[in-house]
């Protein structure tokens, strides 16, 4: 099985973390998206948060890892969600937080049946 090296793994787990905060906090106009998938997008996005957290915490803090990787992805979510009300270019959704925290657990609902292979 491939493996990537731990510092790999941390750099790309960081870059995407950056990412989902960059996009999330850019004004949406002009940013893609098709009407009526915001919810799947947030969904998504936050399941490749949660299972690469999982992933990189994996040899840090073994047994704990998925909780750590869900309350990060839903901690990132509702964080995000609260400056996007405060800015005034992005409006505060609490169905998007929803959909991040259920792509986080499927994240870890991932690593779980990843983990077992």
């Amino acid at each position: 099985m491939f493996r990537l090296p731990p510092r790999a793994l941390d750099l790309i787990t960081s870059a995407y973390t950056a990412l989902i905060i960059i996009v999330s906090l850019l004004p949406s106009t002009g940013l893609p998206s098709a009407s009526g998938t915001d919810k799947v997008e947030h969904f998504f996005a936050y399941l490749l948060l949660a299972f690469l957290v999982s992933l990189t915490l994996r040899r840090r803090a073994e047994g704990r890892e998925m909780l750590l990787a869900f309350l990060f992805g839903t901690g990132l979510g509702v964080l995000i969600e609260i400056l996007q009300g405060m800015g005034g270019v992005r409006t505060c959704s609490s169905w998007d937080a929803v959909a991040d925290s259920l792509g986080a657990a499927a994240g870890c609902l991932a690593y779980t049946i990843k983990k077992s292979d």
